[in-house]
């Protein structure tokens, strides 16, 4: 009977220490921002559609339900994020020489050109005068029928003075996808061109700034705006502050009729309510062109356009990034 007893604790007790162990050791879900989760699913969001919601949404005691950077926090803990996050941002720009008042264009990790032919070039070491001879040629040829550009690049190696030594040769092909330029039908002039990461308006002159980005009500709760709204009539053009390449040309019952555009650094900007597209999704537009005209379509009170900007997944405030 003892020894029943003993056994029955001693299962017991190997039990519990598995639950503990369990409980201790199983991963554990937690609230995620851009930079948490895998590279993966960071390309997914940059891809999606920005403006399905225009708004973060807080329940009557000011907690967020959806699409703030932590699900749960309140209002005030979204708004210091948000702050951090666009100061951030600017900082980093300035580091690399973009300030929002200058007239220069802001460019930032320009891509390397391509198609470069290296000429020879010798090594010559001591004592035994052995040399060796690089050699880079580059080809390049496009194939229109298939909208691809094919490069190939040839590297020879040559070492003397051992003769019986038979010169290495590599190749390489790397073929890229040909992406089309929208026309630039019009300019917004205080736009620079060859910007490339969105500093300035999107739309000329100084329109009048109706909402701001941040808390304000929504329908007589509490809610948190996404983007700023400024207030122009149906028709008004809009530019594209830097140049990008279109993610999204769309419509849905929120942004109404709406384009993203992905810019350098993982910069996204995006426009709704417009009422006429002037781009399609792949093209790629230049700093200062015309992409879209305002309207009045989706949730939307009166003619506007709202305008957001994203870095990374995070929500930026665009005012910041205006001139003013």
């Amino acid at each position: 009977m003892i020894h029943l007893i003993f056994f029955i604790l001693l299962s017991t007790t190997h039990s519990a220490q598995a639950i503990i162990e369990e409980a201790i050791f199983q991963p554990n879900d937690f609230p995620k921002t851009f930079n948490d989760i895998p590279f993966s699913e960071q390309i997914k969001t940059l891809a999606e559609d920005y403006e399905e919601l225009l708004d973060l949404e807080f329940d009557e005691n000011g907690h967020c339900i959806r699409g703030c950077s932590y699900p749960g926090i309140t209002i005030q803990q979204q708004t210091q994020i948000s702050e951090t996050d666009t100061q951030h941002a600017i900082q980093e720009l300035e580091a690399q020489g973009c300030f929002i008042d200058n007239t220069k264009p802001c460019i930032v990790n320009t891509p390397t050109q391509k198609n470069i032919t290296q000429t020879p070039t010798e090594d010559t070491k001591t004592p035994d005068t052995k040399t060796t001879q690089t050699t880079i040629t580059t080809k390049k040829t496009e194939t229109p029928d298939t909208n691809t550009t094919q490069t190939t690049i040839t590297t020879k190696k040559t070492e003397t003075p051992d003769t019986n030594t038979t010169p290495k040769t590599t190749q390489t092909t790397i073929t890229t996808k040909k992406t089309k330029t929208a026309s630039c039908t019009s300019r917004n002039e205080s736009i620079p061109v060859g910007q490339n990461v969105p500093i300035g308006n999107p739309i000329s002159g100084k329109p009048r700034i109706t909402s701001k980005f941040g808390y304000r009500k929504v329908n007589g709760k509490p809610g948190y705006h996404v983007g700023i709204d400024f207030g122009v009539s149906t028709g008004t053009k809009i530019y594209t502050p830097a140049d990008g390449t279109v993610l999204k040309v769309f419509t849905d019952s929120k942004c109404g009729k709406g384009i993203t555009i992905q810019h350098q650094q993982n910069y996204i900007t995006s426009y709704c309510h417009l009422s006429k597209h002037l781009v399609k999704k792949g093209e790629f537009v230049q700093a200062g062109c015309l992409i879209g005209l305002s309207g009045n379509t989706g949730n939307s009170t009166g003619p506007h356009l709202h305008y957001g900007i994203k870095k990374d997944g995070k929500r930026l405030d665009p005012i910041k990034f205006l001139k003013l």
